[in-house]
């Protein structure tokens, strides 16, 4: 038996393992068990709420904002939000040719930065391949034209990842209620 206890917001502030029948009638709930805290997107933390007798995850920041009815608060929460996936989306892996590569900052740049060598080196008549490393750790040759391909993968997903993410904060913007922010789903076009 766990006791939970919450403070005034709903949120989990104290769990008592094995609790004393005191501990246990000032509790807001006991359950048998705690759920595992979910692995949500573009979410940094979660908290543990008491929401209808039960036990939820919440994103932290997000069910304060909606229960104290601050829209400026939750558009703020939702447009970090769009942000930090934003951010995974424009730097994950893509797909050039069945092989996935990875998509970070730091391998867009390199892809750029041997392309410019590669056109100098056939510019002079000769032949130019890199070694470039997938997901899985295999190597694969690429020449000047599989290495534009994938910067142009590149090119795509981020300017995606943009508009996506545009859209987005436009919707939250626009909108005026808790009600109508809560319908927005920030996860989903990516």
């Amino acid at each position: 038996m766990i006791a939970v206890f919450t403070d005034d917001t709903g949120r989990v502030s104290r769990l008592a393992h094995e609790p004393t029948d005191e501990q246990e009638s000032g509790a807001a709930l006991t359950v048998q068990s705690v759920p595992d805290a979910p692995n949500l997107l573009g979410v940094e933390s979660t908290s543990l709420f008491v929401v209808n007798g039960a036990l939820e995850y919440h994103p932290t920041g997000r069910h304060e904002a909606e229960q104290a009815g601050d829209v400026s608060a939750l558009k703020a929460w939702m447009k970090g939000r769009v942000d930090r996936i934003f951010e995974e989306k424009e730097s994950g892996p893509v797909q050039v040719g069945g092989v996935t590569y990875p998509g970070d900052l730091a391998s867009q740049s390199r892809v750029a930065g041997v392309i410019q060598q590669a056109k100098a080196v056939e510019a002079q008549g000769g032949t130019f391949t890199f070694n470039a490393r997938d997901v899985q750790g295999e190597f694969h040759q690429l020449g000047l034209s599989n290495l534009k391909a994938l910067r142009s993968a590149y090119g795509e997903q981020v300017q995606g990842a943009r508009r996506v993410a545009k859209a987005h904060k436009a919707d939250i913007d626009a909108a005026s209620t808790v009600e109508a922010l809560n319908a927005i789903d920030v996860t989903s076009k990516w």
